[in-house]
């Protein structure tokens, strides 16, 4: 992270970001593959009943061309990511094939779901645990201050010298007076 940067942005919230970030990531790369195998297993078959046929008749029923791939990629993809999450869509599956497909990609959202909500909720408690305990310790620090009569002046500077320990730990340098 540039050093600028670093003066604005609390490197407990951008760890927590990056991990939400990375799952969010990768449960969409996760989301285009099942949805390509999605679209892929429903255009495979020419005897069956298949989801793509029947979108494709709905889809002309209201329009007078055929769709193109970018509308079944889209479609697929938003029946997985109703798959992913507590929403609905009026894409089913059409035959046995399908259907098995359905119930794994719904076991496997389970899955990786919960496991995103387990990570959010990680890296929040975490990020509330670091923040409680840094007020605590500057409460404490200021009691300390005010126990032993510490100047005010002399109170700022050693708060100002802690703060910025805790946010940029690397450019703090120690300071001796000369005997």
């Amino acid at each position: 992270m540039p050093p600028k940067l670093a003066r604005y942005v609390d490197k407990d919230v951008m760890q927590a970001s990056c991990t939400v970030g990375g799952w969010v990531l990768a449960i969409l790369f996760l989301n285009h593959n099942v949805a390509c195998g999605w679209y892929g297993l429903g255009a495979a078959f020419d005897t069956l009943p298949t989801w793509v046929e029947v979108c494709r008749q709905e889809y002309m029923s209201h329009t007078k061309g055929e769709p193109d791939r970018y509308y079944f990629y889209t479609t697929s993809l938003h029946w997985t990511l109703t798959m992913f999450t507590p929403a609905s869509m009026e894409v089913v599956p059409e035959n046995s094939f399908e259907r098995i497909y359905c119930i794994l990609t719904i076991l496997s959202a389970i899955i990786f779901f919960s496991t995103l909500v387990s990570s959010i909720t990680t890296a929040v408690a975490t990020f509330r645990r670091k923040r409680a305990e840094q007020m605590k310790l500057n409460a404490d620090l200021v009691g300390f201050l005010r126990e032993n009569h510490i100047s005010l002046k002399l109170g700022t500077m050693i708060q100002t010298c802690m703060q910025k320990h805790v946010t940029r730990p690397s450019q703090v340098h120690r300071i001796h007076e000369s005997d």
